[in-house]
């Protein structure tokens, strides 16, 4: 186990007992259904959650203790809600894997918190003056896919030239991408998309390569690099504020609802596992009200 997975300071504890207490942080971590984007965000919370009660191991951690740490954490309500989702997945797997008899998170809930989608979705020409304002062909495409397809961060950095299958029923190519929970899903690119990707292939990438990479270090791009692209890209736009990679996905579910996708189409293209989670688009998509009706009689 390397230092940098040492979550539990043996401050006041039993070494023994903090190395055992740390190999279940590990292995939670480690699970193949976490990302590796996730993996970094769970493991700074928990480094964080422990950190803040030097001393104490893991079967002592009672609901008081996460309590006391979410009161004392200075952020928004749904960054707390966010350290208790982490810390909740944490002491669920340990209980399942009977490390704990009694699972200290069960019974806190999360804040309430106001809706915040439809603050995430960016208009149609925001996204053309960023796709168009940049001149660099592989940041170009990778704005483009992340709002055709609606792709994840970690998926798109992860696809490969050998992701890409030209259709033998028909023009175009399907895309196979590998999302949450190690889930493989296959994407429809049309023709014409298809085209251009196919000349950034020809021109940019290696046959067994990644389809985005890093030049001098020979392997694909991070999440921090396609972050700082997308930040470039949106002040070039002068897109404010600065947009985040999901909300290239929060766009392609909104528009594509908007220009009539069925929901069935929407739910396969993004990988969400239940209908519900796409519905939740419906709302933010809605381009009509009672106000419409209600002025009918006036006028």
């Amino acid at each position: 186990m390397t230092s940098s997975m040492i979550i539990i300071p043996t401050t006041q504890q039993d070494p023994e007992k903090v190395h055992t207490d740390n190999i279940q942080v590990f292995s939670f971590l480690n699970q193949p259904s976490i990302s590796i984007g996730s993996k970094e965000n769970y493991e700074r919370i928990l480094r964080d959650f422990f950190s803040f009660y030097k001393g104490i191991d893991i079967k002592s951690v009672r609901t008081a203790h996460i309590t006391l740490y979410l009161k004392n954490l200075k952020v928004a309500a749904s960054t707390k809600n966010l350290h208790l989702r982490v810390i909740g997945a944490f002491f669920n797997f340990i209980e399942k894997t009977k490390y704990i008899l009694e699972n200290p998170v069960k019974p806190l809930k999360q804040e309430r918190t106001p809706e915040k989608l439809q603050f995430k979705i960016l208009h149609r020409d925001q996204i053309d003056r960023m796709i168009e304002l940049e001149n660099v062909n592989q940041k170009k495409l990778l704005l483009k896919i992340l709002y055709f397809t609606g792709l994840r961060i970690s998926e798109a950095i992860s696809l490969k030239v050998k992701s890409f299958r030209i259709s033998e029923i028909g023009d175009g190519a399907y895309m196979t991408v590998v999302g949450k929970g190690v889930k493989v899903r296959t994407i429809f690119i049309p023709e014409g998309f298809f085209n251009e990707v196919k000349l950034y292939i020809k021109e940019n990438c290696n046959e067994d390569g990644y389809l985005f990479f890093d030049i001098e270090y020979n392997k694909p791009i991070s999440r921090f690099q396609a972050l700082r692209i997308i930040k470039s890209a949106a002040k070039k736009a002068k897109v404010n504020p600065i947009p985040s990679p999901h909300w290239f996905r929060h766009t392609n579910a909104t528009h594509s609802l908007e220009m009539g996708a069925p929901i069935h189409v929407v739910q396969a293209t993004l990988g969400h596992s239940s209908i519900t989670t796409t519905g939740k688009y419906l709302h933010a998509a809605k381009n009509e009200s009672n106000v419409e009706y209600l002025m009918k009689k006036i006028k």
